[in-house]
């Protein structure tokens, strides 16, 4: 759009790139905060506040978190209340399933499940039930409100002309 300054100026939406990488970046965040959280309440890691993660949750939590937010249409779940199965179903698939492709890939899932002693939690090691119910707490309050900002969020670009 030319003012009457002679500036062009020109707004587009955030680049989906810069969003998947918001995803990767939160996703990080969420998983270190809950881990920490965690390993605290169960007297592993009491005020160091000490976690440890993988370098695949980056990519994974990226998608995941991007996808969540294509997948579960806010027009067709208006209340949040009906998000929340949606959004603990979906988490408990694709953690279940991203660490199936792992285990097949590499020979392990890096986060197995099964030696942690809640055996009536998990599913073949892959994913924890009781996780995947907690998931939708980070969807509500962490994921939505900031894709909800970059979706309403323009860049401006202005250039001088002559």
């Amino acid at each position: 759009m030319l003012t009457g300054d002679g500036k062009v100026t020109i707004s587009r939406k955030v680049p989906e790139w810069f969003v998947l990488y918001v995803c990767c970046s939160l996703g990080v965040f969420t998983e270190l905060c809950f881990f920490t959280l965690v390993e605290t309440l169960e007297g592993r890691s009491y005020l160091t506040l000490e976690t440890k993660t993988y370098l695949w949750v980056i990519p994974i939590w990226g998608c995941g978190l991007y996808l969540a937010d294509k997948l579960v249409h806010h027009k067709e779940f208006p209340r949040w209340y009906h998000r929340y199965l949606p959004y603990a179903l979906y988490y408990f698939v694709f953690e279940y399933l991203t660490g199936a492709l792992l285990y097949f890939l590499i020979g392990k899932c890096p986060w197995d499940y099964s030696s942690s002693g809640y055996d009536a939690f998990h599913c073949h090691g892959f994913a924890r039930i009781d996780y995947s119910l907690a998931a939708p707490a980070v969807m509500f309050f962490l994921v939505e409100p900031t894709m909800n900002f970059l979706k309403k969020f323009t860049l401006i670009e202005e250039d001088i002309i002559g």
